[in-house]
């Protein structure tokens, strides 16, 4: 057993006397912005605080007067039947953090990680253990998984890939690995733009204009997933409320680089990019349509190739494009780093393994009648209820389901885009 001291911090009260001691451990810890304090704690304020299935269960651990490490962590009850819930313990900002892990004091990574097993073994309560959006990078990570097998049943595996491209001394050689012809046609989107309209790159340099500015970006956003029939993360007021939160916490710690794509006088496209220890991360998109005399153009494009010549200006070495394998992310140099993820239960927890698998089938399913009923809509204001293209639609997508239903009953844990 670890020779490690373990206190759990359950209130919020506690959660802000950890601020200073957190913030130092995050320091030398070599992690991610996602497991920075202002970023945790403005999630557990918006997110997690006034939710009732929720109850907050951060594990501090230290050797004598030293604090070693910090497992951000907290209880979901899940609902699946009337009277049924499933104990889920989880990361904190699981779900709109691209990074999650477990904040350890360098050299202490085995110590920490079977103080952090033991504990979880002996002192709580839960049905599954459910650890997302481990990078593949953090050199926490591997110690956790070890100690984790040796108490409970489980194993990681790879949920995701998170496109990264290295920043070299000009953006033609950053794209040298893309082939040819794609690379001749991605550098000439700006061309192509430029010919049509004038256009130039702003940025947030003022704590003033913030506020417009994130505006601005939610409305982007909004405008980009509605217009492809999704909801778009901003329609939740709570995640709305916890993003510009963030936003104003990044932008006094000189974190957030949010950048706009001006076109004809018109800002066309932006993202909220989180400036950290020499990377740049992709966090959330927005852009309207582009078009002139009926041809489209490809603001987005635009803005991403205008954005590596700040950062390669700025002394920045890597483009994170943080989870999702769209095509444009490897067209711009993207290369796959892995995003593990690890379930775990006590030994012989049948009931739990059930339980944790109709969650999941749950809300696979819930996810994909919201989606497809807002695109069943969009097509109905478009092309009325009984229209062809609806039925279409409808045709269409069944197959779709049926597919997706079968590969999420084989493996309800990974995404539908995550490696098989």
């Amino acid at each position: 057993m670890s020779a490690l001291q373990a206190r759990v911090v359950s209130t919020s009260a506690d959660f802000d006397a950890l601020e200073a001691d957190w913030s130092r451990l995050h320091d030398a810890s070599g992690e991610s912005v996602f497991q920075s304090y202002e970023w945790q704690r403005a999630w557990w304020r918006h997110l997690g605080e006034k939710d009732r299935a929720r109850s907050l269960h951060v594990v501090v651990l230290t050797e004598g007067p030293e604090l070693v490490a910090i497992a951000p962590l907290c209880l979901a009850r899940v609902g699946i039947a009337p009277g049924v819930r499933l104990r889920r313990l989880e990361f904190l900002g699981a779900g709109l953090s691209d990074y999650l892990g477990v904040l350890v004091r360098q050299g202490h990574e085995e110590a920490a990680a079977e103080g952090l097993a033991a504990h979880l073994w002996s002192d709580v309560a839960f049905d599954v253990l459910a650890l997302t959006d481990l990078t593949d990078e953090s050199p926490s990570r591997a110690p956790l998984f070890a100690a984790l097998g040796r108490y409970f049943e489980g194993a990681p595996f790879v949920a995701e890939q998170c496109p990264r491209a290295v920043l070299k001394a000009t953006v033609s050689e950053t794209l040298s690995a893309v082939p040819g012809p794609q690379r001749r046609t991605i550098l000439a989107n700006r061309r192509y733009l430029e010919a049509v309209l004038p256009v130039c790159l702003e940025f947030t340099r003022a704590e003033d204009t913030l506020a417009a500015d994130v505006q601005d970006l939610m409305e982007l956003h909004q405008t980009r997933w509605t217009g492809a029939a999704r909801k778009g993360i901003y329609a939740d007021e709570a995640v709305a409320a916890f993003q510009q939160e963030v936003a104003r916490l990044f932008f006094r710690r000189g974190w957030l680089f949010l950048p706009f794509l001006r076109a004809g006088g018109t800002r066309v496209a932006t993202y909220c990019g989180l400036l950290f220890r020499g990377s740049v991360s992709v966090y959330l998109t927005g852009m309207r349509e582009v078009v002139v005399a009926g041809k489209k153009y490809a603001p987005g494009i635009v803005l991403h190739l205008m954005c590596m010549e700040e950062m390669i200006g700025r002394g920045v070495g890597v483009y994170d494009f943080l989870r999702g394998i769209e095509p444009y992310k490897y067209r711009l140099g993207g290369r796959d780093v892995p995003q593990w993820s690890v379930l775990m239960f006590r030994k012989g927890a049948r009931i739990a393994k059930a339980k944790n698998v109709l969650a999941l089938l749950e809300a696979s399913a819930a996810r994909r009648r919201e989606q497809e009923w807002l695109a069943v809509q969009r097509l109905r204001e478009a092309h009325g209820l009984f229209s062809a293209t609806v039925a279409r639609y409808l045709w269409g997508r069944l197959s779709a389901t049926l597919r997706d239903g079968a590969r999420k009953l084989r493996a309800p844990e990974k995404s539908l885009t995550a490696p098989r």
